[in-house]
């Protein structure tokens, strides 16, 4: 199995992140997320609440960041951290 940490660097999250960013306001709103994904807004609203440091509504590229690198896992964001207020950038963020 391939580590998202292996193939997940940071200037390739960042263009990532700049493609959902559609208003440049460096946060991803519900809205810009449906428009590259799909689906409907309740199920979004349950997933930004998962990865939602600040309880803003809102991702922001940490937040984002944090995402992606927990996509390899086999259990759920919710499921590797216990509170919002615990999760601090992993020590290899910048591998």
């Amino acid at each position: 199995m391939i580590s998202s940490k292996k193939i997940v660097t940071d200037e390739r999250l960042e263009k990532a992140f700049k493609m959902f960013d559609k208003d440049n306001s460096g946060k991803l709103s519900i809205h810009e997320i449906i428009s590259v994904f799909g689906g409907d807004e309740e199920s979004w609203k349950k997933v930004i609440e998962q990865i939602d440091l600040n309880n803003d509504g809102e991702v922001d590229f940490n937040e984002f960041k944090i995402m992606m690198l927990n996509v390899d896992k086999n259990v759920g964001i919710k499921n590797n951290i216990k509170s919002k207020r615990t999760i601090t950038k992993p020590e290899n963020i910048d591998d």
